[in-house]
Formats: structure tokens, sequence, C-alpha cells
């Protein structure tokens, strides 16, 4: 969190429309925190992470208690907004997905209602609601313990998952960065992941793909990879991956084959 705020004034200086600045804005916006507030508080940071060389020499002075409070329940703050936009997300991925069924039911007739199955029939298992796929990106890197390291996730939800967050890289033209002893790393993974959600389904879109939720997303791209349409992108990452523009701390074992070059 400290780093998002440091680079704050850079950022909204030379990428004022970028989805990091507006990401904070909103955040800012929901909170009631003006602009001015953040951007004066980034030259406190810059100077406690950045102290002149002789000062470096003496023993670091505390900050202001009332800077660092300030900055805690700004991070804490950060944190729930972030857990709870990943929740509209997937409600809304639910919403889109129940649309398609709620437009059948309306064209039931009343012979097909009659043809419902009598109590003694076995009822069908209803569908686990729809994840967005930035809801499964950031679950990905923040649950504790990891998707791949839990014993309570299923092995269907895992392979789903591991996939989704798979075909997500590959739709990153310009790789990703994500260090979890970052002090804004839970920001960032957020940040990463809705990006990665836009790109993945643009790029199906421009396939004549209308997926959107993380099933139907993987059944997709799935399908692509098969016919052979994924390969330039996966060359791309690999790339980008021998280039040091990809820094992902996911271990190789829990990627999908094809995303392991090592």
């Amino acid at each position: 969190m400290a780093t998002l705020i440091m680079h704050f004034p850079e950022m909204e200086r030379h990428r004022s429309n970028s989805l990091y600045v507006i990401r904070i804005y909103e955040a800012l916006d929901v909170l009631g925190i003006r602009a001015s507030e953040l951007l004066a508080w980034s030259p406190t940071l810059r100077a406690a992470f950045n102290p002149p060389a002789e000062a470096k020499e003496q023993t670091a002075t505390a900050a202001p208690s009332s800077v660092l409070n300030a900055l805690e329940k700004l991070s804490q703050q950060m944190d729930e907004l972030i857990l709870r936009q990943t929740r509209v997300e997937e409600r809304l991925a639910a919403l889109e997905t129940n649309s398609g069924s709620i437009t059948k039911q309306a064209h039931i007739t009343p012979q097909q209602h009659c043809e419902e199955p009598t109590q003694g029939q076995p009822k069908r298992a209803r569908k686990r609601a729809s994840k967005a796929l930035a809801t499964v990106w950031f679950e990905w890197f923040t649950a504790v313990p990891r998707m791949y390291e839990s014993a309570s996730v299923s092995k269907a939800t895992l392979h789903e998952s591991r996939h989704a967050v798979a075909y997500m890289m590959l739709c990153l033209p310009s790789g990703f960065k994500l260090d979890p002893s970052s002090t804004g790393y839970k920001a960032e993974v957020h940040a990463v992941g809705v990006e990665a959600e836009k790109r993945a389904l643009e790029f199906l879109a421009a396939q004549g793909s209308q997926a959107a939720a993380v099933g139907s997303v993987v059944k997709a791209m799935r399908a692509l990879h098969k016919a052979g349409q994924l390969d330039s992108l996966v060359a791309q990452f690999r790339e980008r991956y021998f280039e040091g523009d990809i820094i992902d701390p996911t271990p190789h074992s829990a990627l999908p084959a094809f995303m392991r070059f090592t």
C-alpha cells in the first residue's frame, strides 16, 4: 500500500488514464479522502524509504504515529474495498449466467409445467455460481493457503482455476510482476487481474466468443488452444518470461504443462 501511495503523484501526472490511477480515485471517493491528502503523504513516505546518505548512518527516526496510523487504516480499508469489489464482480457474473435460464423459463408452456419431475424423481443438482475471471485471479494469488496447497479445494475447481489464470496470463501483452512481499501486494494483484480479465474477454470477443464467466471462458480458450490459435500467445509469453518481464509467484508445478518453461 505504501508503494502505491508513494508512486501515485508520478502515475497521476504521466498516466492519468491508467487503470491504476482510476482505481485509486475510486477508492478515495468511497473512503471520503481527498487526492491532495494522498499527494501529501507521498513525499513523507519517499523520505522514509529513501533517507539522505548521511541519515542512513544514523538511527532511523520513527515516522509520526498519526501518519502511520492513517496509512494502516487506509491499507485495511483498501483491502476491504478490493474484496468487496471481487464479490460484486462475482455476483454480476452469476446474474449474467442466470439471465439465460430466466429467459428460457419465460417461454415455458403450461404443458411443459406439467412435465416437471414428480417428488419420486431425483432432482438435478444446482449448479454452483459462476465467478468472474478477476475474482478467480485474486483468489489464486492471495488465498491462504494457496488454492494449489489447500486440501479443501476440489480437483475440479483447482483445474478450472489453474487454467483460467494461465489463459489470463497469456493475454497480458506487457507481462506482469507480482511480489508477495510487497506492501501493496493485494492491490497489485487486483489491478493486474482486472486488466487480465479485460484483455482475455477482448481476445475471445475477437474470436467470436461471448464467454464471460470462468467456466465458459476456460472451455472457449481450451478449444482455441487445441486449434492452435493460442500458439502465438504462448510463444510471446515464453519470450517475455525469459526476458524478465514476468514475475509469477506461482510454483511451476501448479501451472498447466504448456506454461512450464523450465
